[in-house]
């Protein structure tokens, strides 16, 4: 059926469509140039937040990202990078001291970090490749408290952070549904074209 729909578009129809999703690929996935200091609306809970970096162990430069509830007043997570040589991260309210990762970084020099938050873990991933996951019950009770509020903002914090300098919203599944649909549609045009439909 939807290749019959397709096939009954016209060539500036099927153009268009695959234009206009396109785009929502494009806009869906956008970077974001990071305002320190400014409060982002931003749900940790349901999307996962990821942070571009260009920044080379040993330059003594930071990561800051601090999530608050939606109204701005009260803290409910953070997370920072510091980097060293090695690089270390520190969970707010979690950590007792700055804590090298577990793993050698990716070798890329720009690297996109995730960051994501489920009801019990705080996980931080670079390249896609998982670095550290953070039981919040393993450390102590005020661990539990704060990462357990509603994330409604977040701040990335101009005193110290020096290293982000993008983020945005990991692209989820129905990014990856609607680029698929784009090569399928692209494909189709292709074919119709060549053999004349028109």
């Amino acid at each position: 059926m939807f290749q019959l729909f397709v096939l009954k578009m016209d060539n500036t129809m099927r153009v268009s469509v695959v234009l206009i999703l396109i785009s929502a690929c494009a806009i869906s996935a956008d970077w974001i140039t990071v305002n320190r200091d400014t409060y982002i609306t931003y749900d940790l809970e349901t999307t996962p937040l990821q942070i571009k970096t260009d920044t080379v162990a040993g330059t003594k430069e930071m990561v800051r990202v601090i999530f608050y509830t939606a109204n701005e007043r009260l803290v409910s997570g953070g997370i920072d990078f510091f980097f060293d040589d090695p690089p270390t991260y520190f969970i707010r309210s979690c950590s007792s001291n700055w804590t090298p990762f577990s793993e050698d970084l990716p070798a890329e020099e720009t690297k996109v970090w995730t960051i994501t938050e489920t009801l019990t873990t705080v996980k931080i991933a670079c390249n896609e490749v998982e670095l550290v996951t953070y039981t919040f019950s393993d450390s102590n009770s005020d661990c539990v408290t704060q990462w357990s509020k509603d994330t409604g903002t977040m701040q990335f914090v101009l005193s110290v952070d020096t290293a982000s300098d993008e983020f945005r919203a990991k692209p989820g599944i129905y990014t990856m549904i609607i680029i698929l649909i784009v090569f399928c549609l692209y494909f189709l045009c292709v074919i119709t074209t060549c053999l004349g439909i028109p």
